[in-house]
Order: structure tokens, then sequence, then C-alpha cells
């Protein structure tokens, strides 16, 4: 018998798995080659109309451009105040502009703004064909690191306020972007 302990956003969640009995699994999947179950999803708002978010594949958020505009936003609906969160933004020709965190006050229409912590996706990934920028948000040491294609992670913002959203920001007319939680 092994145990291994993993935590979720503050909560810990304990699995054992039991060698022996993996002919008794539903299923006959072997316990421990099941993935502990992910977090609660984010859910996203958008604050224009050009920018339509639907469900994807395997818990991904879509978003797609209908129409073109300066740019469109999406916030996380809940504010993070603690824990370690992981995206996976995943793109091609920069589907997403800039990606990051942002207060919940931030502008809309995709301006600068000191209460936004972001990176221009476009440029970091160096994006020709399709990328996965993986974006993580360390709220217990208020940090922000992203990372492309599995590359190692990139400290990017530091001091981060005490609660924030996840931020998405959108550019050209039918670009997509998925998004998913990373286990």
């Amino acid at each position: 018998m092994r145990a291994c302990v993993a935590t979720d956003g503050g909560r810990a969640s304990f699995y054992i798995l039991f060698d022996a009995l993996t002919s008794l699994c539903p299923g006959g999947t072997p316990l421990k080659a099941r993935k502990p179950p992910p977090g609660p999803a984010i859910e996203w708002q958008s604050f224009a109309p050009n920018l339509v978010i639907t469900a994807g594949e395997e818990g991904e958020t879509v978003f797609t451009r209908a129409s073109a505009a300066a740019y469109d936003v999406a916030l996380g609906s809940a504010a993070l105040t603690a824990g370690r969160h992981e995206w996976l933004f995943s793109m091609r020709k920069a589907g997403c502009k800039y990606v990051g965190v942002a207060l919940a006050d931030c502008p809309k229409n995709g301006r600068a703004s000191s209460s936004i912590w972001c990176v221009r996706a476009a440029s970091f990934a160096g994006i020709t064909s399709p990328v996965t920028l993986r974006v993580v948000l360390d709220m217990d040491a208020r940090t922000l690191s992203v990372a492309r294609n599995g590359d190692e992670l990139e400290l990017t913002h530091t001091d981060l306020p005490a609660s924030v959203h996840p931020f998405l920001c959108c550019g050209s007319t039918g670009e997509q972007c998925r998004v998913r939680q990373a286990v």
C-alpha cells in the first residue's frame, strides 16, 4: 500500500493507492493510474458581445471573436486569494493577445492599466504555430509565472495584490484561445 497527499487550492485531498486491488477497480483502471480531480472550473465573464465563450472538450473554455473591435477582455468570475493556480492557454497565431491576472475593476477595453498583470502572449510565445502557455499564479508568494510549451517557468510579476481574477484579452477576428486548468 502507498499513500500520497495532494493539495488543491489549499484543500488537502488524500489518495490511497492499493496496488494489490487493481483488478477490483471499476472499469479495470488501476487506482494508481487515476489522476486526482481538478479544482473547481473557472467561470469566465466576457465584457464585449464580440467575444463568444463556449465549452470545449475535456473541460476547456473556448474564446472566439465574432467581429473586430479594439480588444475584448474576459475575467474569471471568482477572486483568487490563496493557493497555487495553473491554467493552460492553447492558441494559434496569437489567439490571446494578453494573459495573466487583474483586479475586478480593471479596464474592460484591453488598455494597459496598473490593475492588470499580464504578458503579451504573441511576443512571449513567439507564436508562428500552435502553442500552449502555462500560467502559474502563486497567491501565497503573490507571483505570476509563465512558460511556453513545457519550457521552464519564467517569473513575470511579483508583489501581486491580495485578490485577483484570471485575465484574458483577445485581438483579431475569428482567432481562438482554449483555456483549461492544469491538473
